[in-house]
């Protein structure tokens, strides 16, 4: 099983003979430039999501294969400024075989389920992600391939709910579609494929990530144990500007690490020594098993775990709450400025 990344040639040879149809048509058009997305801070999300956890398929279409082999691909493609955009790139160029799955209605709590955190994307419970992952074919025994055009952005949130779960056997693709496009390799239009429902519901397992809450948050400004990484553009953690939440600034006692630090020019991760000496450092003094990431919503701050698991370092603890949870409880307090 592959649990951290994988590249667009691996991909491929696993597909390779899973999917007899198909085509040969190659990218005509290459995703955003990874700095525009990395950091939402020119967005405004949408906060009233739809209340369905299905797969967006469209089945008057002819319905394109899913790989066989027990693989799973989804498309994590997002755009916090316009929440329908993400779907619209999957239909006109995918990864053969690739499902859609969205922020808002798949990977955040709807109205009827009550969440895991606060914020712009709240965590939906275990037991309602579970009855989500099984609509999209997921088994325990299934390797599912996680990507996005979002410099990764969206979907290591993905890798990180599912490991929250109890799945292991998810993995990045390393650039996501840009790096599988500039590899010449064939992509889809169209709806994606619909897969085979397993018939016994998925199995809610033993966490494989950390999760805090606001409560842990607090506690720890008393305690002074854990070390918070904000992984926003400096210019929000600094508070010199904040377009989504009702107050701009940072955590008190948080460090700025952007999510930018992590990837390469291309997208791409770092290497692991050049993760593992990032980490070491923006962690100092409290150790790298002392960590704790945070972003806008949940979602940008999760490469931070999946950075810390390709270093073999310890895993830091996800504030899924993040920011927008912080800045709009009454009793918190928002520092603006660099940290000393």
């Amino acid at each position: 099983m592959h649990t951290t990344l994988i590249d667009a040639h691996e991909l491929y040879q696993l597909l390779e003979g899973s999917l007899t149809n198909t085509p040969p048509t190659l990218a005509s058009t290459m995703p955003q430039d990874a700095a525009s997305i990395m950091d939402s801070s020119t967005h405004t999300p949408d906060n009233t999501p739809t209340s369905t956890d299905t797969p967006s398929h469209d089945r008057h279409n002819q319905a394109q294969q899913c790989p066989s082999g027990n693989i799973v691909i989804l498309d994590a493609s997002f755009d916090l400024g316009n929440p329908q955009h993400g779907q619209q790139q999957f239909l006109s160029q995918h990864i053969p075989g690739a499902q859609f799955i969205d922020l808002d209605k798949h990977l955040s709590a709807q109205a009827d389920d009550p969440p895991l955190s606060g914020g712009r994307h709240p965590l939906p419970s275990r037991e309602r992600f579970a009855q989500t992952v099984a609509r999209f074919g997921i088994t325990p025994q299934t390797q599912v391939v996680v990507y996005d055009r979002n410099a990764s952005a969206f979907c290591v949130r993905v890798w990180w709910m599912l490991n929250y779960l109890g799945h292991s056997g998810v993995a990045v693709l390393d650039g996501g579609l840009r790096a599988w496009t500039e590899a010449g390799l064939p992509v889809e239009q169209g709806e994606g494929c619909v897969p085979s429902i397993p018939e016994a519901p998925y199995p809610v397992g033993t966490p494989l990530v950390s999760l805090w809450t606001t409560k842990d948050v607090k506690d720890n400004i008393d305690v002074g144990t854990h070390v918070l990484l904000d992984a926003r553009a400096k210019e929000r953690y600094r508070g010199d500007t904040e377009p989504m939440d009702p107050r701009a600034g940072h955590i008190p006692g948080a460090r700025s690490r952007p999510m930018t630090e992590l990837f390469d020019d291309d997208g791409r991760f770092k290497s692991a020594s050049e993760l593992k000496e990032n980490i070491i450092s923006t962690t100092k003094g409290y150790g790298t098993d002392n960590a704790v990431v945070y972003c806008g919503s949940g979602v940008s701050a999760t490469p931070g775990v999946l950075a810390a698991k390709i270093a073999q370092v310890p895993l830091p603890a996800l504030y899924a709450g993040s920011f927008s949870e912080w800045s709009r409880e009454e009793d918190t307090e928002v520092h603006t400025g660099d940290e000393l």
